[in-house]
């Protein structure tokens, strides 16, 4: 599990279980953390506490495709404070192994009034770490006619190998 911005990133886990909290007491103003995590399994998330400022600070979950979210599928949306008898608390959020290997949780505030913040549980059958690797092959084949005062016709079979260590290979073979 990694973690950025303000708010603390000194999660209570082992390797594959842990809580995690954007820290004691309030959360500053103008927070902007996250809490990214990556397995070789499902990872599961579920709050145990949710307290921020309605309409003005939120929680977000979501679960990625890659280290940097960019495509992404939300799967929960807070800006409220929940009681314990919440049914909020009995929702388990899970990363797609296969698809989206990364869940993402996300708080945001303004300018003023700051709040408990968020715990969770989260666990893992699998090993939770802080190394991004993950390697996808994607084939694509396009085909297309161009009109000139000629005729070609191209097939460009191109293959996209995305290792993510920060870096990209994209090969295209003409035919």
């Amino acid at each position: 599990m990694t973690c950025s911005g303000v708010c603390e990133c000194t999660p209570i886990s082992s390797a594959s279980n842990g809580i995690i909290s954007d820290g004691p007491g309030s959360y500053e103003n103008y927070a902007n953390c996250r809490w990214l995590f990556t397995s070789n399994a499902e990872v599961n998330v579920q709050f145990t506490m949710i307290d921020v400022e309605e309409d003005y600070d939120s929680i977000t979950v979501e679960k990625c495709t890659n280290a940097q979210c960019d495509q992404k599928v939300v799967l929960d949306f807070y800006s409220a404070t929940f009681l314990s008898t919440s049914s909020v608390y009995s929702r388990v959020y899970t990363n797609d192994p296969a698809n989206h290997p990364f869940l993402r949780i996300k708080m945001q505030s303004d300018d003023s009034i700051t709040q408990a913040g968020f715990t969770a549980n989260w666990w893992s059958s699998g090993i939770v770490s802080d190394t991004h690797i993950y390697i996808y092959i994607n084939i694509h084949t396009y085909t297309y006619t161009h009109i000139c005062t000629y005729i070609h016709t191209y097939t460009h079979i191109c293959i996209h190998t995305y290792i993510y260590v920060n870096t990209y290979t994209y090969t295209c073979i003409y035919i």
